[in-house]
């Protein structure tokens, strides 16, 4: 409720759907309103006013070319992030995703896709950045976030030095992390940019939205796909002081895909970021 002198005003919070025609900027195509359940607000607040999470071109198993939002922060009312995916499709049909619960990686960071037609799948890799749950952490690391989260400063949300992995079939989406941090352990990846080789979609490797077709990689050889470049680099997950041990930074990482099988870790193995200041995991 608000209130304004004598009266008092409810706000509905909805969100609003609209199209803009192309070439211009000043006209409005369509507008439409999304209002949600109370009990959907109360579980997973409002799917559409997630920000500083990943929204990338993508496609369904299928092939079928769509936009996907990951992540997010500032769910409204908690200290929460969002981990329902949402597809938009070309028509502007949307889902939300609520059979998968995204734990790694809900702050804007580098997302690699990859397609396999033949099996119908899509793998995401998300690397580093800022997420409600971590796998890898260094003795210094490890050190500084039990330090800050025995002071009850841990607000749920540390930098991380995972690598993720999202695969998504046609039953379903799973959810997974490598066996190995990012080198060094630097927690790096928070607002960096994947940057694909434009060749790729020249030669083929890639489809028009950049999403790489697997099936195209030939077994076994290192192929360079692109670069990660700049974003947020963190001292450690947690700030030993508020405000401070985050700087920007110019590192540079070559990324090479290598189409072979790989160990990974299942993310329900993860370590929670638990907001109550207790020390765990």
């Amino acid at each position: 409720m608000v209130s304004r002198g004598k009266r008092a005003e409810k706000l509905d919070n909805p969100d609003r759907m609209f199209r803009l025609k192309a070439g211009t900027l000043d006209r409005i195509g369509a507008v439409s309103t999304i209002y949600y359940p109370q009990d959907q607000v109360q579980q997973a607040g409002h799917p559409f006013h997630r920000r500083d999470g990943n929204i990338v071109e993508d496609v369904s198993p299928n092939g079928t070319p769509r936009i996907i939002a990951l992540g997010g922060v500032f769910r409204p009312g908690i200290i929460g992030a969002y981990v329902q995916p949402i597809t938009i499709n070309a028509d502007g049909a949307y889902h939300v995703d609520t059979n998968f619960s995204q734990k790694f990686s809900q702050y804007e960071c580098p997302v690699l896709r990859f397609w396999s037609p033949s099996t119908q799948t899509i793998y995401r890799c998300l690397v580093g950045g800022i997420g409600h749950y971590w796998m890898h952490q260094s003795a210094v690391h490890a050190a500084a976030y039990q330090r800050v989260s025995k002071e009850k400063r841990n607000d749920g949300f540390p930098f991380v030095e995972d690598v993720a992995f999202q695969v998504e079939t046609t039953a379903g989406t799973s959810e997974y992390v490598a066996t190995n941090p990012l080198p060094g352990h630097r927690l790096l990846g928070a607002s960096a940019d994947f940057l694909e080789l434009p060749s790729l979609r020249t030669s083929g490797l890639a489809l028009p939205n950049g999403v790489l077709n697997l099936d195209q990689f030939p077994q076994g050889k290192g192929i360079l796909i692109g670069y990660i470049y700049g974003g947020i680099e963190a001292d450690n997950p947690l700030p030993l002081v508020p405000n401070t041990g985050t700087h920007a930074t110019n590192e540079v990482m070559q990324v090479i895909l290598t189409k072979e099988p790989t160990p990974v870790i299942s993310a329900n193995e993860g370590h929670e970021a638990l907001p109550t200041g207790q020390p765990h995991g």
